[in-house]
């Protein structure tokens, strides 16, 4: 008698000799587009290189260097230790690809989407970032000095020991961002929103923090040496000890701010005494 419960059936998906003919002829016609894709845009590529790109979804230290590659979808890809400086990326698609270790110096990359991406010790340092999605990548150790960031998304990623000097961060979110030992010396923050990001302990040596938004971030144990707080919120920030005000911003010019937790209204641009 024939059980009338199945609890458990593995089918086991064997293509046919037309089906396997016409999965090749897919891929075939998926590396010409690519050659003639590419090709338009003016960049050269060999038909390993390509093979690699389309069948294996990956290019592991691949060298492509000022490539145009606006507009490809590389999601899900492994382009690690890939050289792309110069590389034009603009509106292209890498999310939850694995870009460790890549070079990005210089590369355009407006309102790219690297939602997800591994880019952990990779070469960001004067990339055109602006409007660009990276929420939830992980960026420990990356470069992104001297870069252009305003308006991105950087909204729960991981940016440990990152490397963000003289940065422009002008209306980028990072809300709930991993940015302890993180770099920002010089960085213009002006309108950035940092809500419950971590910041300790972070560099914010000479930093522009105009209508930032800090509330309820992390700054115990941040530099703030120099930096300006103007219009600055610190609603349930974690400035304070006990009832006084931490040391790391006794060095900061506090201008309008106010500070929780302190009696004191900073009405006017005002530097701490140090003591």
């Amino acid at each position: 008698m024939v059980s009338d419960h199945i609890e458990h059936l593995d089918i086991l998906f064997i293509p046919t000799s037309s089906q396997k003919f016409k999965m090749a002829k897919y891929r075939m016609i998926m590396l010409v587009a690519l050659f003639v894709f590419l090709s338009g845009k003016g960049f050269s590529m060999d038909y390993s290189m390509a093979k690699r790109l389309t069948e294996d979804r990956e290019c592991r230290s691949c060298n492509l260097e000022a490539g145009n590659l606006a507009g490809v979808q590389f999601i899900n890809f492994d382009l690690s230790n890939a050289n792309l400086a110069k590389a034009h990326l603009e509106g292209s698609n890498l999310n939850n690809s694995n870009l460790a270790g890549v070079n990005l110096q210089e590369a355009h990359l407006f309102s790219v989407s690297m939602v997800g991406c591994n880019l952990e010790e990779a070469n960001l340092s004067g990339v055109d970032l602006q409007g660009a999605d990276l929420s939830g990548s992980y960026l420990p150790g990356a470069n992104l000095s001297g870069s252009d960031l305003s308006n991105a998304n950087f909204s729960g990623a991981i940016l440990r020991d990152a490397d963000l000097s003289n940065a422009i961060l002008k209306g980028t979110l990072l809300k709930e961002a991993d940015l302890s030992g993180a770099n920002l010396s010089g960085a213009n923050l002006t309108d950035a929103d940092l809500v419950k990001a971590n910041l300790s302990p972070a560099t914010l040596l000479g930093a522009t923090l105009t209508r930032t938004n800090l509330s309820d971030t992390n700054l115990v144990k941040a530099n703030f040496e120099e930096a300006t707080l103007f219009h600055t919120n610190l609603t349930g920030a974690i400035v304070t000890n006990g009832r006084y005000i931490i040391p790391e911003l006794r060095a900061a010019k506090l201008c309008y701010s106010i500070l929780p937790n302190v009696r004191r209204s900073f009405r006017d641009c005002w530097t701490m005494d140090a003591h």
